[in-house]
């Protein structure tokens, strides 16, 4: 018998790790170990994460124990996971970050890809109440202004 809190009655052993390893969906377990690490973490996702930048941020912020990667999105992806450097650990990778931010909601997002891809991405990170990292280059000034308004209307962290 378990208690509702994912304690052992008998046993005191905590329980509940258990029951996300018995998860037969491999999206349920994703997002059970997402939420575990949202905790006592700042969730990061990193975009352009397949560049030679965005590959040195992946082994940054995975490296930091006060982050938790939880993702990676590139244009030029075409697996469904990044294995992490140093590690046997994998994060989810997608190609497009609508699909990304369908199934988790990283707390940070940084982006070093192109432009184009930066502008846009901003806009839709900012939508959804998640702060942002910019590193992108040649982003014209009229897009560095509006996404700055929208990171201010929204109460977005924007750098």
């Amino acid at each position: 018998m378990r208690s509702r809190h994912g304690i052992h009655p008998s046993t005191g052993k905590d329980t509940r790790h258990r029951l996300i390893l018995t998860s037969k969906s491999r999206e349920a377990v994703a997002q059970n170990i997402y939420l575990e690490k949202a905790i006592n973490q700042i969730t990061v996702a990193v975009l352009g994460a397949l560049g030679k930048v965005g590959r040195e941020i992946i082994t940054g912020v995975s490296q930091d124990p006060s982050l938790s990667l939880i993702g990676a999105i590139d244009i030029q992806a075409n697996e469904d996971h990044l294995s992490l450097p140093n590690s046997k650990d994998t994060i989810p990778l997608a190609d497009k970050l609508d699909d990304f931010l369908k199934m988790y909601h990283p707390q940070v997002i940084v982006d070093f890809s192109i432009a184009e891809a930066a502008v846009k991405a901003a806009k839709t990170a900012i939508a959804k109440g998640i702060s942002l990292v910019i590193g992108t280059t040649g982003i014209q000034e009229n897009d560095l202004a509006e996404i700055g308004r929208l990171a201010e209307t929204h109460n977005v962290g924007l750098l």
